[in-house]
């Protein structure tokens, strides 16, 4: 009988052998679309991560025993656990998981790609410098305003070891009554939102002071993004004389049509991009559902500090749920049986 499809890597998770994480990670090994992603998919696989998790499970276990102690005997005149007590021990684990989740993050940043847009007015010469940079055509490029009508991507390379960059051409955003114009920049302006890094580009051949500051206003809008933004001035050939003390505007200066200042682009791209801890050496790859996991455990341990004062039984099953969904990620079986743990850590009954 043939093997199914990942029946082995099956086998070896339900025989113990490899945490559901570990698992999981046999096939970012596969899908890894760059150095960066493989590296960190091979950190996953080893078992480390899957590790500082059970870890959490274990305190939240410890931590449950005391609160069904208090619960279970809660006639007796024995003190398992002060408020204080609780308070610290939830807020010490929350901490920790928030380390976990912020690496989770960046770790599905790696699996997925960073996410880079390319926006501004009509006619800027966006779609070249997106048809450059991912080494195609895909872009439609004329002298007519308003040619990019869908989003299109690329996925392109930005530097050795580097993770994978998934580039985003987008409608130029101006005032249009043409209602598939006017889709293609709502369009955009969702990317926008979604992005890890914003491309902003203007003509340098009709560029004056203050034309950056005047179209982010107007293109950013209700976005709190302007960190993500790297200012371009396309069409260096068309004037080269443009000098930089026009303003006090900061912009990488390029040409998409003789590939003047693009390695300057790269290099910036790519240090905007390392800004965070990106890529460091503990870095794993994760998927949505464990950072999903992270952020419902988060607010599983927010809710169970939060009712301390409602009383134990509440506390007790906002735990639970923080055990349960941290269980997701590497497939533990929590158990409401705790009496055996209750038994094993107190000397009841002497």
């Amino acid at each position: 009988e043939l093997a199914g499809p990942g029946e082995f890597t099956k086998r070896a998770f339900l025989n113990g052998k490899m945490s559901l994480f570990q698992a999981e990670a046999v096939a970012s090994i596969i899908e890894a679309s760059s150095e960066a992603a493989l590296k960190a998919a091979s950190r996953s696989l080893s078992g480390a991560f899957s590790k500082e998790v059970d870890v959490v499970i274990k305190q939240l276990v410890s931590l449950r025993v005391m609160v069904e102690a208090g619960l279970d005997f809660s006639e007796e005149e024995i003190d398992f656990l002060t408020k204080d007590d609780l308070s610290k021990e939830i807020n010490s684990i929350i901490k920790t998981v928030n380390l976990l989740q912020q690496r989770a993050k960046l770790g599905k940043v790696i699996q997925d790609g960073f996410k880079v847009v390319l926006t501004g007015p009509a006619n800027a010469g966006k779609s070249s410098i997106f048809n450059f940079l991912s080494r195609t055509d895909d872009a439609i490029v004329t002298n007519i305003a308003g040619t990019t009508r869908d989003v299109l991507r690329q996925s392109i390379k930005i530097a050795d070891g580097f993770a994978a960059v998934q580039l985003y051409d987008t409608a130029g955003i101006r005032d249009s009554n043409d209602a598939i114009e006017q889709e293609g920049i709502l369009r955009s302006q969702r990317q926008l939102q979604e992005s890890d890094c914003v491309l902003m580009v203007l003509a340098a051949d009709s560029y004056t002071a203050g034309d950056f500051d005047a179209f982010a206003s107007k293109a950013l809008k209700n976005m709190d993004i302007c960190d993500k933004v790297i200012f371009i001035l396309n069409k260096e050939d068309l004037a080269p004389c443009c000098p930089n003390s026009l303003n006090n505007e900061s912009y990488i200066s390029v040409s998409a049509k003789t590939g003047e200042g693009m390695d300057s682009l790269l290099e910036v791209i790519a240090t905007r991009l390392w800004q965070s801890p990106v890529l460091t050496e503990d870095l794993v790859i994760a998927r949505a559902r464990h950072v999903m996991a992270l952020e419902a455990a988060t607010q599983s341990l927010l809710s169970s500090l939060s009712s301390a004062s409602l009383g134990l039984e509440i506390v007790a099953e906002h735990l639970k749920n923080a055990q349960d969904e941290l269980g997701k990620i590497t497939g533990a079986v929590s158990s409401d049986d705790l009496l055996g743990f209750i038994f094993g850590s107190f000397c009841i009954g002497k």
